[in-house]
């Protein structure tokens, strides 16, 4: 008993006498200055102009820190001054001009440790993705486009885009492109641009549809499933709304679809969502899709908001179910 007792003696003075770390690596401004802390607790000063500076934001592995300065409109484009400063050699910081066709910028965002994206919106039907590298210091890439969503393993995006573009009108149809986020390249990494690819559909972006019934149109967000290896999202194409599962591989050249899985929920002429339901994935192998149940009015000729509905698929058997779960 008594030597029980010495050792819980021991063990609370090692646990009193051993330091429990609960600081976190961060980035902070003190006046117009950034400064970085270790996770030790110490504290370096990155910066030392008096600048303003906006939007600071640290890489997801805290190797970089970036921010932006006044932003400075010139006719259509939008000029940006980014900052790029790698924590480990503050003395080495990057500045970069950009000069970006957009009306405003959105948002800035890390989409993982080699990556940036400055998002901005170019008019009123789509959004821009400026991607930068922060270790060769230049945009590889800009994306135009609406419906971002960046992969769970942050190493893909994908968006849904209007091809062919400065065709008329009526001639548009949805496409989902995708970019591959994965460092393929060893340094120096990506001299040119890089570029995203069409996964969906198979026909070519350059040409307009002879029947303008096979135009394909997404009528809700674009969902990855949690694993990363599917992409779900719901179709209106020839009158008919269906959820459609682009299955993702990937293999010597790039991320390809190695499958397409379709679930029709009903035709427009019986009953249809409005413009942008949503979609959400429950585990891998059950979608969720709600939205607004219209119905046709045989006697006044028209369709009319019905309640609201909720489509259930279970991706292993294949069985598609709705109920309501709301009044109009």
């Amino acid at each position: 008993m008594l030597r029980e007792a010495l050792l819980l003696l021991m063990l609370v003075g090692s646990m009193m006498t051993t330091p429990i770390s609960l600081l976190t690596q961060e980035v902070f401004k003190r006046g117009e200055e950034v400064f970085f802390k270790k996770a030790s607790g110490e504290i370096i000063q990155l910066t030392n102009d008096g600048k303003k500076k906006y939007e600071i934001l640290l890489s997801p592995g805290a190797q970089w820190v970036i921010y932006r300065g006044e932003p400075l409109r010139d006719r259509a484009m939008l000029g940006l001054d980014i900052t790029v400063i790698d924590v480990q050699d503050p003395a080495s910081k990057k500045d970069v001009h950009l000069d970006l066709a957009l009306q405003s910028l959105i948002s800035m965002e890390w989409l993982n440790e080699h990556y940036f994206a400055l998002v901005g919106e170019t008019n009123s039907k789509n959004d821009s993705y400026a991607i930068l590298d922060p270790k060769m210091g230049g945009v590889i890439a800009e994306l135009v486009g609406c419906g971002f969503h960046l992969s769970p393993d942050r190493l893909a995006l994908a968006y849904r885009s209007f091809i062919p573009r400065g065709a008329p009108t009526e001639f548009n149809s949805h496409y989902i492109e995708l970019f591959d986020l994965r460092d393929r390249e060893p340094a120096p990494r990506h001299e040119g641009r890089r570029y995203a690819q069409v996964l969906y559909p198979d026909h070519d972006p350059d040409k307009p549809f002879d029947n303008l019934d096979e135009r394909h149109f997404v009528r809700s967000n674009l969902a990855w499933s949690p694993d990363s290896r599917s992409i779900a999202f719901v179709e209106n194409h020839q009158r008919t709304l269906s959820v459609l599962v682009l299955d993702l591989r990937q293999g010597a050249g790039g991320i390809k679809v190695s499958n397409v899985r379709k679930f029709e929920l009903t035709k427009e002429g019986e009953r249809r969502l409005l413009w942008e339901e949503r979609i959400v994935w429950e585990g891998t192998n059950v979608l969720v899709v709600t939205g607004d149940k219209y119905l046709w009015d045989e006697v006044n000729q028209m369709t009319r908001k019905g309640p609201k509905v909720e489509w259930r698929i279970n991706l292993t058997n294949g069985s598609v179910s709705m109920v309501e779960v709301g009044q109009p």
